[in-house]
């Protein structure tokens, strides 16, 4: 399955577009100053009384604007060639960011922090992983890339674009020395012919940025536009792996910093949080975890599972855990992928000759305080 979000070290993606915009307007600017500098260089004429009036032919300004044109065309054309390579860096952009966002998330965890410190996880697992999978080392296949092929054509582009800034210097000089202008103004023409013609080509190289990114702004709108009608509705879902926030209890519950308090209890008490939540100091303002307030409460798995689900809609809980399950209105029991057993807790565990009590009894031995 392709990755919605392109590599990060490549820029590629929804955070491109701006990019582009931001880089092609001083582009587009660029060449409007630099025509409205450069105008008189073409008009101003060469004195007759020698070759240098060959320059006043309209032919020649035809010629250096065909020229320049071609240098800009095939800089950007190496530019495209060069970027293309980003499409082979995907695969292996995405294990990077997989690698960078799980020890990311991984020495950013409070309760991770006592096993990396104790078990010194950091130096004997994360830093032997990192070197025997590091995308960026100069023996890595991207690397073989960059100082290759890719790094090739860029060079190209940018060689090419430095002989545009050579011929307006020579075909500017022609025209000083043959006293179609003064020497003081050589230097305002070549930098005005020059910065046109780069501006041309900023725009040129954005444009094929543009058709560049285009394929991982698809990949971006495919993943936005995937039907999501499973999880929409009348039905709430809380997957395996989730994190509350640290904030406190109600805000969690509602998603929001404004709520009404009698909603969220009467939904945590649904969710048969209601005992525990009459336990905590500041009940609904009782901040969880302590990474943002040390008077927060830890909560275990399951409680937090149950916070996780409580709302105003049909919750469908999965576990393997019944005790965990006593609270549900309704309970299906799964046996081999068919269901065998539907009812309320009291009434399966009353079925002694049921899949449910069998297991409810078996899990039930693990919690006898002897």
């Amino acid at each position: 399955m392709k990755t919605a979000i392109a590599p990060i070290f490549s820029g590629k993606g929804i955070c491109r577009v701006s990019w582009i915009f931001e880089r092609s307007l001083p582009g587009i600017f660029q060449v409007i100053g630099g025509v409205a500098l450069s105008v008189t260089l073409f008009t101003a004429p060469v004195p007759s009384g020698g070759w240098l009036t060959a320059l006043n032919n309209p032919l020649m300004a035809v010629v250096l604007f065909v020229v320049l044109v071609g240098d800009v065309l095939l800089a950007s054309l190496c530019y495209d060639f060069g970027n293309q390579y980003w499409f082979k860096f995907d695969d292996i952009g995405r294990f990077g960011n997989r690698v960078f966002s799980f020890f990311g998330h991984l020495f950013n965890d409070a309760k991770r922090a006592a096993d990396l410190r104790i078990y010194r996880q950091f130096e004997r697992v994360a830093i032997p992983f990192w070197r025997a999978n590091n995308i960026f080392a100069v023996t890595s296949p991207a690397a073989r890339i960059v100082h290759g092929p890719m790094g090739l054509w860029l060079a190209a582009s940018s060689a090419v674009t430095a002989l545009l800034t050579g011929i307006a210097y020579v075909f500017v000089c022609l025209k000083a020395g043959g006293g179609a202008f003064g020497i003081d103004s050589v230097t305002q023409y070549i930098g005005a012919i020059t910065t046109m013609f780069l501006g041309f080509a900023v725009i040129l190289k954005q444009s094929g940025e543009m058709h560049l990114n285009g394929p991982f702004l698809q990949r971006l709108f495919d993943f936005l536009d995937t039907p999501n009608t499973m999880y929409r509705g009348i039905f709430a879902v809380v997957f395996q792996d989730f994190r509350l926030f640290a904030l406190p209890l109600g805000q969690n519950v509602a998603a929001g910093a404004h709520y009404g308090s009698e909603r969220v209890m009467d939904c945590l008490s649904k969710a048969d949080f209601g005992d525990r939540l009459k336990t905590l100091p500041d009940g609904l303002d009782t901040p969880l975890y302590k990474e943002l307030d040390k008077n927060g409460v830890e909560v275990s798995g399951g409680e937090a599972q149950k916070i996780a689900i409580a709302g105003d809609k049909t919750a469908v809980y999965i576990s393997h855990r019944l005790s965990s399950c006593k609270f549900c209105d309704d309970i299906a029991v799964f046996d081999h992928g068919a269901i065998v057993q539907y009812g309320t807790h009291d009434q399966l565990v009353a079925d002694e000759n049921g899949k449910y009590y069998e297991l409810w009894h078996a899990q039930a031995q693990y919690y006898v305080k002897e």
